[in-house]
């Protein structure tokens, strides 16, 4: 009976076993490269509804358009594109990458501000900057973004910050010092590099505005501040292809959740001496010892504030630090259930982070962009002078910084110095439904590029002479200008802090315009920006500063 059933031998099982653990591999191995070709050669050629969207070629196949993106300044090529291609361009980067750069006004309305939910950050900039700036209101989307928001707006307002004038001179006449000390005798004024300086500044009102800290940046050696030290070292660290890099790195399936923890930090111990892990080893070094000074910080704050009579003082002050506390009262009173915003240390710490890296980063390069135009041209800087001297002049005193605010060609110079020096020159967004801009269908999932920098350079909005600093425009906008192009966006994931950046700038810029004058270092000195979440000058920004009084 059996006979009927051949059974096979143990040789011939054996070589069909064998067959099959060859097999499976190869297919595997055939199955994956199908899906590279695939992702880098069909789809994007052949498939992608975005190739619906005009633009450049794509590129190699690995690489793509890659290469012109990092190594051309920033925001240039997304201009040279938009101007040659639409106000919406399809572009393919690395590894089959698409991106839409969106520089026509009512679709940037409807990412930005209309359907702002549906086009969160990506997770991979979320990650990216909460390594530097915390996981504050600056990564937050959704419902998460309003909670805190309306919890932190307070601090904001206009009438609050309009009290902070008083801190913001004690910091500016400090500057004004430290400069006129660094100058000396010398009758030729002295070339300095500026960006430091103003760094140091920007972070001194920081913190002292909205957290009542002393952190000493704009002492002298051998007092230096170890919070300034830690982001001057990241800063150093700061451009194009290290941002990348870090951006590639978060891209990376559980890469980020870890980026959060202190198991970076620890890693670094073992690839420090690793030349190519530099960036690396300072970004988290530097990390580990900024949140430990600010720890110690919010410690000592949540300390003087257990007593009942300063906590209560506490929950009347109207700065970020109140704020916090208030919030975190509530926390500590069990009203988890209330309508109320309540927030843990964790929340405090991370806050803080946000507003200190964001708060002085993006004024001191604003600054800096704004007082290297006026080296270039001097004839613009003599006009602002000229409005600036009544009140800023080294013989009048502390200005009154509602008049500081109301001066027209200031705010026409730091708005055209924002146009071609916006401190943050792109930003990313990423669908989350399906959608239609501009009539064409976008997928969900679409990566969208914001070109903050772009805009302010095209031809079509602001004329051939887009190139040339031109205050002016400001008083008399061309048609074609939509408020959506500002640097500091539109919508509810707009710059929160907006006025006190403004006034900020104003009161600083007025201040030094109105006791130095500022002139190239040398003859043939070009912009040289470098671009990460924020984009500074590569060199520094040495300038020739020499006392308005030894002219």
């Amino acid at each position: 009976m059996f006979a009927l059933f051949p059974q096979k031998n143990d040789s011939q099982h054996s070589t069909s076993i064998s067959d099959w653990s060859l097999l499976v591999p190869l297919l595997s191995l055939v199955s994956a490269l199908a899906l590279v070709a695939y992702n880098l050669l069909v789809y994007p050629r052949w498939i992608s509804p975005l190739r619906a969207f005009p633009g450049p070629p794509l590129g190699g196949i690995i690489k793509g358009q890659f290469p012109a993106i990092i190594n051309g300044e920033a925001g240039v090529p997304q201009c040279q594109w938009i101007e040659e291609y639409g106000s919406i361009v399809r572009v393919v980067g690395p590894i089959g990458i698409e991106r839409l750069i969106v520089a026509c006004p009512e679709a940037l309305h409807r990412i930005l501000v209309t359907n702002w939910t549906d086009y969160p950050r990506p997770s991979f900039m979320q990650y990216t900057l909460g390594v530097v700036a915390g996981h504050g209101l600056l990564t937050a989307s959704g419902d998460n973004h309003k909670r805190m928001k309306k919890l932190l707006q307070p601090a904001f307002s206009a009438h609050n910050v309009l009290k902070y004038d008083e801190m913001f001179y004690d910091s500016i006449d400090r500057l004004v010092a430290l400069l006129t000390n660094e100058i000396g005798l010398e009758q030729h004024g002295k070339e300095i590099l500026m960006l430091s300086y103003l760094n140091r500044a920007a972070m001194d009102i920081i913190c002292k505005t909205a957290f009542g800290y002393e952190c000493g940046a704009l002492s002298e050696p051998p007092s230096v501040s170890k919070l300034m030290e830690a982001y001057e070292r990241i800063s150093n660290e700061q451009n194009g292809r290290n941002a990348t890099a870090l951006n590639a790195f978060m891209a990376i399936p559980g890469v980020g959740p870890l980026s959060i923890s202190d198991w970076p930090y620890h890693c670094c111990r073992f690839v420090k001496r690793v030349g190519a892990f530099k960036p690396v080893v300072a970004l988290f070094e530097s990390m580990h010892l900024i949140k430990s000074i600010i720890s110690t910080f919010v410690d000592d704050k949540i300390a003087e504030a257990t007593d009942q009579e300063t906590h209560a003082e506490a929950g009347t002050r109207s700065d970020m630090m109140g704020i916090l506390l208030k919030a975190r009262q509530a926390e500590g009173e069990g009203e988890k259930n209330s309508k109320e915003v309540v927030i843990d240390k964790k929340d405090m710490l991370h806050h803080v982070l946000t507003f200190i890296a964001a708060g002085h980063d993006t004024s001191a390069n604003s600054l800096t962009w704004a007082l290297y135009l006026l080296a270039k041209n001097p004839e613009v800087q003599d006009r602002l002078r000229a409005e600036v001297s009544p009140f800023c002049s080294s013989n009048c005193g502390r200005p009154d910084i509602r008049k500081i605010k109301q001066l027209q060609y200031l705010d026409c110079v730091i708005n055209e110095s924002l146009r071609l020096f916006p401190p943050i020159p792109m930003t990313f967004r990423k669908s989350t439904k399906d959608d239609h801009l501009d009539g064409k269908f976008v997928p969900k999932g679409t990566l969208i590029y914001v070109p903050i920098r772009a805009v302010g350079w095209l031809k079509s909005v602001w004329g051939d002479d887009v190139a040339e600093f031109r205050p002016s425009r400001w008083s008399d906008l061309p048609p074609e200008y939509n408020p959506i192009y500002s640097a500091f966006l539109l919508g509810p994931q707009s710059c929160i802090g907006k006025f006190m950046a403004m006034l900020e700038m104003k009161a600083i810029l007025a201040s030094l315009i109105g006791n130095f004058e500022f002139s190239l270092a040398y003859e043939g000195q070009v912009a040289q920006p470098t671009a990460a979440a924020t984009m500074k000058p590569k060199d520094g920004m040495p300038l020739r500063v020499r006392r308005v009084s030894s002219r």
